[in-house]
């Protein structure tokens, strides 16, 4: 499956003398938000808030107002994901308080502009969901193994062999199909999914 997700940047806009940051970064597991969130709130740690959405190619999404007013920042910056329509991102928009309350209105509309601002800027790119298989397999099936391979456009990350072979591969989920009968039809292969 094709998703659009983006090169990370980070922004600044000051609104009424509070100053937001927005930080775009791409992130593809619960891991990397956690710690992309706590880099955050360790390198702005005397911001008044540290608001943020992030949405996962694998369905796992979440936002947080962290602090503000309930829905004024943290689902204005997930409505900024959307309406960009991309994935495996995170988008943190740290706010430093000037001195002029903006009112739950202006917030929404402070931290929506910043974040789609800061996901306009950044480079929105095009990427693959892809699965990753190990594949063992006797050396007599070698050359079938690399037709196999080069006909799904495999991205190999590991080869190895020894009184067998062993070959890891990342593959393009909408391949899965046609991968996975191809090396059944070769009854000396086993192969395995490491990961989705």
């Amino acid at each position: 499956m094709k998703y659009k997700t983006v090169d990370g940047v980070v922004v600044k806009n000051v609104i009424k003398r509070s100053t937001f940051i927005a930080t775009v970064k791409r992130v593809s597991s619960m891991s990397e938000v956690e710690s992309l969130l706590r880099g955050i709130k360790a390198q702005y740690k005397d911001a008044n808030h540290n608001p943020y959405a992030y949405r996962l190619v694998s369905g796992e999404s979440h936002y947080s107002d962290d602090g503000e007013p309930s829905g004024s920042a943290g689902l204005p910056i997930f409505n900024a994901i959307r309406h960009f329509d991309v994935y495996n991102v995170c988008v943190v928009v740290t706010r430093y308080f000037g001195g002029i309350k903006l009112g739950i209105p202006g917030l929404i509309e402070a931290y929506g502009k910043t974040a789609e601002f800061a996901i306009s800027s950044a480079k929105i790119v095009e990427e693959k969901t892809m699965k990753t298989f190990e594949i063992t397999f006797p050396y007599k099936s070698f050359n079938y193994v690399n037709y196999v391979l080069n006909k799904v456009q495999a991205e190999i990350i590991k080869r190895e062999f020894n009184e067998i072979g062993l070959v890891i591969a990342k593959v393009d989920e909408d391949m899965f199909d046609d991968f996975t009968n191809l090396l059944k039809k070769e009854g000396s292969i086993s192969f395995k999914i490491l990961s989705f």
